[in-house]
This record gives C-alpha cells, structure tokens and sequence, in this order.
C-alpha cells in the first residue's frame, strides 16, 4: 500500500505545519524573512545623504557595522537584524564630526523585532571659521 502510506505522510504534514504558522498569527502568519532593527538614514549639515558612512550599532560586547542599501537619493544602513536589545549608534563620515546617538531600544515583536526609524544629521568639522552647523539624532 503505497499510495496509503504516502498519504499517511501528507496528512501528518498537513496536521503539523499549519500549528507552527498558527502559532505567530494574530490577523497574518509570520514570514520567513530576517527584518533589520535598525534602518538609519545619515545627513550631512546640508540635508543630504550620505552613503558612504561608517555605522556601527553597540550593545555591550556586540559591535555591528551596519550595511548600505539604496542608490545616492535613497541609501540607508540597517542592521542587528532580528536581535532585540538597547544600542548606541555611532556615525563617522569624512568631512564630518563623529555622532554617537544612544539608547536605541529595539523590541521582540509578534513575529520580527520592532526598532526605531532613525535619523541622524551630521555636524560639518570646523573649518576654521567658526560656522560650524549644528548636528542632530532623531528616532521615530
């Protein structure tokens, strides 16, 4: 009886799989895909990207560079990808100051972890004459 035992199979895949997808559905199924706790978006003092920054996140001993993704006019970093936890975020690019922005939480959800949108502009290295424009961090 082959065919009864192939079907004995499909049947027990049947049963088992849809408890591991109900298990993490509220409204939709959790997906497969490793989803990023952090996606930062750095700006020069003018207000333009840019994508060729040193991101680091920073939890304790855990130390991430952070990847970039997206041309020039979309480019962001992401990274700790699905690792919940409290980071510091340091930032360095040439011809700016270095920026540290702390304390970005970034939560266990349902199914994916949960961080911050952040956004941090740079503050240009003084030149000499004494205009330098402020910088700033924000997390949504």
């Amino acid at each position: 009886m082959i065919i009864g035992h192939l079907g004995r199979r499909y049947l027990t895949l049947a049963l088992c799989v849809p408890p591991l997808v109900a298990a993490c559905n509220d409204d939709e199924p959790c997906t497969l895909e490793a989803r990023a706790g952090l996606n930062v978006t750095v700006l020069n003092a003018k207000g333009a990207r840019v994508c060729d920054a040193i991101v680091t996140a920073r939890e304790g001993t855990f130390s991430e560079q952070l990847m970039v993704l997206g041309d020039a006019s979309s480019c962001t970093y992401s990274g700790v990808y699905e690792r919940a936890g409290t980071y510091s975020l340091e930032v360095v690019s040439t011809g700016s100051k270095s920026k540290t922005v702390p304390d970005l939480v970034v939560s266990p959800g349902r199914c994916h972890v949960e961080g911050p949108l952040v956004t941090v502009t740079l503050e240009a290295e003084n030149t000499g004459d004494g205009g330098a424009d402020a910088g700033d961090a924000s997390a949504d």
